[in-house]
């Protein structure tokens, strides 16, 4: 998918389809390669499911955004840049 089409829950959102669906997201790196992350907008939930998400891109080079604001959650970006090697283009919004 194109970056500017690609909405932050898009693999999630497939995997809500059907089983198959769910089971072809979950194999698919690719799918999982885009990821834009809000540090003020994260819940614990959320950052508890990030891991995950990165690890699914498998070596796929990530496109990262990451959204930064007065008061960020510090968790968000110390498991994002766990998995900095894998970047290829890194976009941070102050």
């Amino acid at each position: 998918p194109a970056r500017t089409y690609c909405h932050p829950e898009f693999p999630l959102l497939l995997c809500r389809v059907s089983k198959s669906w769910k089971d072809f997201v979950y194999g698919t790196p690719l799918i999982w390669r885009f990821l834009s992350i809000d540090s003020a907008k994260h819940r614990t939930i959320d950052l508890q499911v990030l891991p995950n998400q990165l690890s699914r891109a498998q070596n796929v080079p990530l496109v990262v955004s990451f959204f930064i604001w007065a008061f960020p959650n510090l968790d968000a970006p110390r498991i994002l840049f766990s998995f900095s090697h894998q970047f290829c283009e890194l976009s941070l919004m102050i």
